[in-house]
């Protein structure tokens, strides 16, 4: 099922490109400026601005790109939702806490112990099983991570699969785009690689988005899969 997931990003991804693009681009742009902002302030306070605002735009950006796969591409504006509803409000603070863990083992890393390492392997193995709410909040369910626990129920390894590796098998796409940009990034001017090394990282999320939305479309079922007719899903 995980190779099928896969298949189906790619496929999706690489057929409907300038759709991806379009709707992602204005967030996209905005994360990096965001990215270079704080980069020149390098101050602690920046650094929480920076998350919050960055949280706020890839939930921009996931919710376009769960609503384009799952339910078409009339789902959204031409350049994509871009208002922040109810959708994005539930989807964001679900997003907030499902971060919390991360933040703190991050903070505590230099403290690490075997209870703080297990802590984080529980943390991992639930936050990638209830991952599975987000694409059904960008659909407008009013739904919880109760919701996605229950449905992601004897898929442990799949969800993990999905959440966690995928990422680093399409980061491995971009090698070759991250190895120029290192190769013609001045090295005086680090600003360069920042920008170069955001916009990588947000495409490959974006395509992680679409790995789940369709992980989502196979454990769900097709029922609360409402996919436009000139957008079948490739098998």
């Amino acid at each position: 099922m995980f190779g099928n997931v896969l298949s189906s990003a790619f496929n999706f991804a690489f057929k409907h490109l300038g759709l991806m693009f379009r709707v992602t681009i204005i967030p996209i742009l905005l994360s990096v400026a965001l990215e270079v902002i704080a980069f020149s302030f390098e101050s602690q306070m920046m650094e929480w601005v920076d998350y919050l605002l960055w949280s706020v735009l890839n939930t921009i950006i996931a919710v376009n790109v769960h609503r384009v796969v799952l339910i078409g591409p009339h789902s959204v504006p031409a350049f994509g939702r871009f208002t922040f509803g109810k959708i994005e409000i539930w989807f964001w603070l679900h997003y907030i806490v499902l971060g919390l863990p991360y933040l703190l083992s991050y903070y505590l890393m230099d403290r690490a112990s075997m209870l703080l390492i297990t802590l984080a392997v529980v943390a991992l193995v639930v936050g990638c099983r209830v991952s599975l709410v987000f694409p059904a909040i960008a659909m407008g369910k009013g739904v919880s991570f109760l919701y996605a626990w229950e449905k992601s129920a004897q898929k442990t390894w799949l969800m993990i699969l999905v959440v966690a590796l995928a990422p680093f098998i399409f980061g491995v796409i971009f090698i070759p785009v991250m190895a120029l940009i290192v190769f013609i990034a001045p090295e005086s001017s680090p600003i360069y690689l920042l920008i170069g090394t955001n916009i990588v990282i947000a495409y490959v999320t974006v395509l992680a988005v679409i790995a789940l939305s369709f992980a989502y479309q196979d454990l769900i079922g097709d029922e609360d899969v409402m996919r436009s007719s000139d957008e079948p899903r490739e098998d």
